[in-house]
């Protein structure tokens, strides 16, 4: 797809983009159809590079074309591209509209929480207690646990896990409920 300014004047980059929009009543989601990343939003590839499919809607909608400002959603519908359920914001607004929609990464989202976690509860003990033996690499321990090496380092240096690794440290195990 063309550079975004070029966009909103060719009308056959527009057809073709809301021709993979599910457009539907003025009030329902219209669902990008395309390609999405791994986190569910969805994406569209221009000449100046990957965007939000919901941010070129609401372009194409406003002429606004300003770098510092976000595409928002009322419906909170990642693929939504319906221009009625979207609004400029700025970062900060956009990270409180993600708090407020349970959708920000923080601590309600962490350890084992994450639905991205692939350390499971029981081999958290055994990954510190490797660690603490200063044996083998973290590229040794990942690859015994499925994870990465740098998740390791995260570990060993306190970036990732600290609490639960303390609780470990100290005799108690952590649980998924007190994981954070």
């Amino acid at each position: 797809m063309a550079d975004l300014l070029t966009t909103r004047q060719d009308e056959s980059i527009q057809a073709r983009f809301w021709d993979r929009v599910d457009v539907r009543g003025p009030d329902e989601c219209w669902e990008w159809q395309g390609y999405r990343d791994r986190y569910g939003y969805w994406q569209v590839r221009t000449e100046s590079g990957v965007k939000a499919a919901s941010r070129v809607a609401l372009l194409l909608a406003s002429n606004l074309q300003r770098s510092d400002l976000h595409a928002l959603h009322s419906c909170d519908n990642p693929p939504c591209c319906n221009p009625n359920h979207l609004r400029w914001g700025t970062p900060a607004e956009n990270s409180a509209d993600k708090s407020k929609r349970g959708r920000h990464r923080n601590k309600a989202f962490g350890g084992f929480d994450n639905p991205n976690c692939k350390i499971a509860p029981e081999a958290l003990p055994e990954i510190v207690r490797l660690i603490d033996e200063g044996v083998l690499t973290n590229g040794a321990i990942g690859t015994r646990f499925g994870v990465t090496h740098a998740m390791i380092s995260k570990i060993r240096t306190g970036n990732a896990w600290r609490s639960q690794v303390e609780a470990i440290r100290v005799g108690s195990t952590p649980t998924p409920e007190t994981a954070a």
